[in-house]
């Protein structure tokens, strides 16, 4: 199964969300070693408000970050996302779905 399969038939929407707010954040980070859960949780409610869902409040979102963090998508220490697997690959993944074509250019 590839990354992009994996993508659309493992995650949920807001688990999609998530991926999608830590990805939109090491693209506009160079390091890439300092995306905070703070920041993960802005981005994630500015893409909330974008797609017209209610956000899930922030204990939820911490657990989606978990989950991927479990799968392999990245690490968490102290609260930082940090080593973030290919963002090309998982860019492809979400927007492999059309109900996040949307986001594409935010």
């Amino acid at each position: 199964m590839s990354l992009s399969e994996s993508i659309n038939e493992c995650l949920n929407y807001n688990q999609k969300l998530v991926l999608l707010s830590v990805v939109k954040l090491a693209r506009n980070n160079k390091s890439k070693n300092s995306i905070t859960f703070y920041n993960v949780l802005i981005k994630y409610n500015e893409l909330c408000v974008l797609a017209e869902k209610e956000p899930l409040d922030q204990g939820y979102v911490f657990e989606i970050l978990k989950i991927l963090e479990t799968s392999g998508f990245f690490k968490i220490k102290d609260r930082v996302v940090k080593k973030i697997m290919s963002l090309d690959e998982i860019e492809a993944g979400i927007y492999f779905s059309k109900e996040f074509e949307k986001f594409r250019i935010r």
